[in-house]
Parts: C-alpha cells; structure tokens; sequence
C-alpha cells in the first residue's frame, strides 16, 4: 500500500474512532474488549502504531531505564503491586489436584499430568514416598527462590517445574 493511501486509512480510522467516542458508544474497537490493560494497550499498539521521533524515543527509553532502576531489587509479586498502585491481590500459594497421568522420557525426567491441564516435571529423582499413581490427589506450593513443590499422598515433596 503506498504512502498515500496509508494516510487515508489512518485518517478514516481515527475519525470513526473519534465520532463513536462523541456518540458515547463504548467497546466499538476490538481493543476496548481486551480486560487486561497491558494485553489491551498491545492490541492498540498494533492496530494504531505508535510513532516515535528521536525525542519521544530518548524520552521513553529514559523512562524504561528509571523504571528499571526503581524495581530492582523486587519480586514478581512486589513488582506487579507497585504498578497496579497497591491494588494487586497476589493468586494463590498452593492448588490441590488430582494426577490424571504420569510418563517418563529415556532420560528419566517425570512429567505429571493433573486433572487441571497443567503438566509438571518433576525435577529431582523419584524416592520410595515420591511415587505417584494416576488418580493420587497432590498439592503443589510455591517454594523458596520461585520453585515449587509437589506433596503426594505420603506427604513426600517433590520439586517441580511448570511446562504448561
């Protein structure tokens, strides 16, 4: 499409854009259904591309490198509560679960199906109390530095790592 035309349906969108907002209509970009504010400023991003003079670009790498120094230091959760002004209420620390299937790959590794959809490998080396069964109920907790773990039925924990 050349340069012209491109002008043209910019312009097109950014009038009807602007008459559904003087009309009161609400929700009439696909955008404005987005509930997530970070997902929704992405989904307009890319349907009104942001353009950036050298200033605007100095300005905004400024900005990302001041954010970056004030979250330093942080965790994901003290991060996420700065940003939303304190309102963040952080999810939950453990889920309960029932196993829906186990496999093991040639080299060893364990993977845990759970009745939720989510698929854990197991990232240590099975013991006697750490076995498993299809239908076993589990619970897994989050652990230090970010890891979990997995409580079977003989109350062994296994450390985990989420794959999905």
């Amino acid at each position: 499409m050349n340069h012209s035309l491109r002008c043209v349906a910019l312009v097109s969108a950014l009038v009807s854009t602007l008459a559904a907002a003087e009309s009161g209509q609400s929700g009439s970009h696909r955008c404005a259904t987005v509930a997530a504010s970070e997902q929704r400023l992405a989904c307009y991003d890319e349907a009104f591309p942001p353009v950036y003079d050298e200033q605007t670009r100095a300005a905004a790498q400024a900005a990302e490198a001041e954010r970056a120094r004030v979250e330093f230091g942080l965790s994901n959760r003290q991060v996420l509560k700065e940003r939303s002004g304190g309102e963040f209420e952080a999810g939950p620390d453990r889920i309960s679960a029932v196993v829906v299937s186990i496999s093991t790959q040639a080299d060893g590794q364990r993977f845990v199906t759970l009745d939720n959809g989510q698929v854990w490998r197991l990232t240590e080396a099975a013991s006697l109390k750490g076995r498993l069964s299809k239908g076993n109920p589990v619970v897994v907790k989050q652990a230090a530095l970010g890891t979990h773990m997995m409580l079977t039925p003989a109350r062994a924990s296994l450390r985990a790592r989420r794959v999905k």
